[in-house]
Parts: structure tokens; C-alpha cells; sequence
């Protein structure tokens, strides 16, 4: 008798794992289908995100190109450049402390003279926009962005690309493009 109870509970007992184990393939692959749905619509997100931001960062690119070539063909620039007189240059540091005002794109403006001195800087940042200080201008001559200015020809207008800053000679921190 004995044998047969054991025999009997050996038998409800495999029954029961076998029973419990189809629920658990089911739950088991319902998770993994789970899973994989959430990592399809996580990848979509993602996608989605860098989408909107290429789309950001092409309007962007057009607007600053667009604001590059204001700057650089106004009558106010103009003057500066062929008459550098200190009514000139007021005139140039207000309207480029406008510009930086209202429209956030730019680090710095400057005005650079052929030999590669700063004659204007405006410096702006997230809660400060300044006019630089005549006896604060640096020389820019050895900077790789100067040499290729240098190479543009009149009314030209061209993109260097990133340069670290570097003030008085010293790489600034924390780090930022000039």
C-alpha cells in the first residue's frame, strides 16, 4: 500500500509540473513579446527624438547662416572697416550687443583687423552679454580660424568649424568653441 501511495503522489506531483509548466511558457513568451514591443517603441522614441533634433539643428544651421550673412554685408560692419573711428566702432559694439541680445546664437563677435588684433568683442554667455574693453582685446593672428579668414576673398563668407577658445594664450575652461 505504501508503495502505491507513493507511486500516487509521484504521479500528482509530475502532473502538477507538467500542468504548471505550459503556463509558464505562456507567461515566458508573453514576456518576451513584451519585452521586444518595448524595445521596438523605445527605438521608434529614439528615432523620433533624433528626427527633431535633426530638424532643430537644420533650422538653426539656416538661421545662423542667415544672421552670419546680415552681419557680414551691414553698412554698420562697413563703416568700421573702412573708417575705424571710435564712432564707427560704438556704432558697431551697439549694434552687435544687439544682435547678441536677440538673437543667443553667438558666443562672441568680433571684429578683427588684418593683422589679427581685435578692435571690437562682445562676449556673451547665458545670464551676461559685455562689451570687451579696448585694453582687454587680444591679439588673434596665430589662430587657425584667422589663417583661413585670411584665405576668403572680398564679400566671402565661410564656415572654419569648431575651435576650442583660447584666451591670452591659455586654453580656456571649461572648454568652448570660439
Amino acid at each position: 500500500m505504501r508503495k502505491r501511495g507513493s507511486k500516487i503522489v509521484f504521479q500528482v506531483i509530475a502532473v502538477f509540473c507538467a500542468l504548471s509548466f505550459v503556463p509558464f511558457l505562456y507567461f515566458y513568451t508573453q514576456l518576451s513579446l513584451v519585452d521586444q514591443q518595448t524595445e521596438q517603441y523605445v527605438e521608434q522614441l529614439n528615432r523620433n527624438k533624433l528626427e527633431y533634433s535633426k530638424v532643430e539643428l537644420q533650422t538653426s544651421l539656416q538661421k545662423i547662416s542667415t544672421s552670419l550673412r546680415y552681419l557680414s554685408n551691414n553698412g554698420v560692419l562697413n563703416q568700421a572697416v573702412l573708417k575705424p573711428t571710435r564712432e564707427n566702432l560704438d556704432a558697431l559694439e551697439e549694434f552687435w550687443l544687439l544682435i547678441a541680445r536677440t538673437q543667443g546664437y553667438y558666443s562672441q563677435l568680433r571684429f578683427i583687423d588684418q593683422d589679427g588684433m581685435e578692435v571690437v568683442r562682445i562676449n556673451s554667455g547665458e545670464r551676461f552679454i559685455e562689451i570687451v574693453e579696448p585694453e582687454r582685446l587680444q591679439f588673434k593672428g596665430d589662430r587657425d580660424y584667422f589663417a583661413f579668414a585670411k584665405t576668403l576673398g572680398d564679400h566671402d563668407t565661410g564656415n572654419f568649424g569648431i575651435d576650442l577658445e583660447v584666451e591670452n594664450g591659455k586654453l580656456g575652461t571649461p572648454h568652448q568653441t570660439a
